[in-house]
C-alpha cells in the first residue's frame, strides 16, 4: 500500500457497521471527509452531421469491387483550411462548401466499396494554372470515408491523380480493389 493510501485507510473499529464489512465509496467518503461525488449531468447528443447521416444509410448498400464518382472540385489545402488566433485551425467556406455537394452527390450513390485496401484514381479539372494537385486528393479521400462509401483513407494503397483539361469543373474519382504484390522471398 502506497505512503497516500496507508495515511487514508481506517482501522477496522474506525469503519461504520460491522468491521468485517467492506466500505462503499460513499461511506468512505464521509469517513475520511471527502466531498461527495458530483451527480453526473446527462448531456445532450450532438446532432448527426450530414455526412454521418450518410454513412448510417451508406452501411446498408451493396459493397462493390469497383466504382466511379463524379465529384465537384475541391478546393487546395492551401484554401481549404484557416487558422485564427484563439480559434486554431478550421475549415473555411471553400471546403465546408465542398463537402456539403460532395456528401449530396454521396447521399444517392447507393452503393459503396468492400472495406479493403483500395486504388484511387483521381482525375480533376485544372481550372487554374496556378492550382497544385496534391493537397485535393486529401479532401476527397477525406469525404469518401466520413460518408461511408470507403472505409478509411487508410486504407488507400495506392494513389494516382492527374489534371484534365477543357473539361467541365470536377472531380473523376475511380476507385478499385488492390492488392499488394508481395516481394518475392
Amino acid at each position: 500500500m502506497s505512503k497516500h493510501n496507508a495515511a487514508l485507510a481506517l482501522k477496522a473499529e474506525d469503519r461504520p457497521g460491522k468491521p468485517q464489512e467492506r466500505m462503499t465509496a460513499d461511506e468512505y467518503r464521509k469517513a475520511v471527509g471527502a466531498p461527495a461525488k458530483k451527480a453526473v449531468v446527462p448531456r445532450a447528443l450532438p446532432e448527426p452531421t450530414p455526412q454521418d447521416l450518410v454513412a448510417m444509410v451508406a452501411a446498408t448498400w451493396p459493397a462493390v469491387d469497383r466504382l466511379t464518382i463524379e465529384l465537384p472540385t475541391p478546393p487546395g489545402l492551401n484554401n481549404a483550411y484557416a487558422n485564427a488566433v484563439g480559434r486554431g485551425r478550421f475549415k473555411t467556406p471553400k471546403a465546408k462548401q465542398f463537402e456539403a455537394d460532395a456528401t449530396a452527390i454521396l447521399a444517392g450513390l447507393n452503393q459503396k466499396l468492400k472495406p479493403e485496401t483500395y486504388r484511387a484514381h483521381i482525375v480533376i479539372t485544372r481550372e487554374s494554372p496556378l492550382a497544385d494537385i496534391d493537397g485535393r486528393a486529401k479532401l476527397i479521400l477525406d469525404v469518401l470515408a466520413a460518408c461511408g462509401i470507403t472505409a478509411d483513407d487508410k486504407n488507400c494503397e495506392k494513389l494516382e491523380i492527374e489534371w484534365r483539361y477543357r473539361h467541365p469543373p470536377g472531380a473523376t474519382v475511380m476507385l478499385s480493389r488492390y492488392a499488394k504484390r508481395r516481394a518475392a522471398a
